[in-house]
């Protein structure tokens, strides 16, 4: 798969809602119609990892207590702990690629 195809449907997968890994992952399965066990989840880490360090994506921590989400620098080792969530760049990255 294109990098910009995975990186266009990273940001689709979190553009309206705060969304975990796995939600990203199963999101591309159904978009791409590959099995989640044929899925390449390093290629997904890897451009996840760039759309946050591109300011497209943040990562966040849900909390009890206010405020209940805090935002935090998201890495491949603790993806499975955040949630993530469209930037207004990662909205602009979207409406400017064809």
């Amino acid at each position: 798969m294109k990098p910009d195809k995975l990186l266009l449907m990273i940001l689709e997968s979190v553009a309206n809602d705060y969304e975990q890994l796995d939600h990203i992952a199963n999101q591309v399965a159904t978009w791409t119609k590959t099995p989640i066990d044929q899925l390449d989840f390093r290629g997904i880490e890897a451009t996840l990892a760039d759309c946050i360090s591109s300011g497209y994506i943040e990562a966040y921590e849900l909390n009890s207590t206010a405020p209940h989400v805090v935002k935090v620098s998201g890495t491949i080792a603790n993806f499975n702990q955040h949630w993530f969530l469209i930037t207004e760049l990662g909205k602009a990255k979207c409406s400017s690629t064809p």
